[in-house]
């Protein structure tokens, strides 16, 4: 499975293996050269999802633009954080911060307000933090 996600001035690709990938970025740097696009190796990285079953002791190095690529094991892509181990542990953590924080702010800042008021205000404000642990 070939893939490339692209929203704005961000991109991700996504392949089966190193020597996929490393292909798909030299097809992508000679784009960029045709198209007058620039992409910042300082600002790309590059992460390996671990199978539970197979050991990998080395990753490869990655190149852009004759630049190493740094390898993580976490990274955060438009608001979501994903790891090469495929937990969300990390995101679980952060929402459910967001997600006090947003009450506690609710509760001082309208602790005069009726219960019904506080219900409306909380849904209205908080549904959306509710609603990323179901997906």
């Amino acid at each position: 499975m070939l893939c490339a996600i692209m929203c704005a001035d961000d991109s991700v690709l996504i392949a089966p293996s190193i020597s996929i990938l490393q292909h798909m970025i030299l097809e992508c740097q000679e784009y960029a050269e045709t198209c007058d696009i620039v992409f910042n190796a300082k600002k790309t990285v590059y992460m390996c999802i671990k199978s539970r079953n197979i050991y990998m002791p080395k990753v490869p190095s990655l190149f852009l633009n004759d630049q190493l690529v740094d390898l993580v094991d976490s990274h955060k892509y438009l608001g979501v954080t994903m790891t090469s181990d495929r937990q969300d542990h990390m995101d679980i953590s952060r929402s459910i911060r967001t997600l006090y924080i947003r009450g506690n702010s609710l509760i001082s800042n309208f602790k005069h307000c009726s219960d019904d008021v506080k219900v409306q205000l909380f849904k209205s404000y908080c549904t959306r933090i509710l609603l990323s642990f179901m997906v």
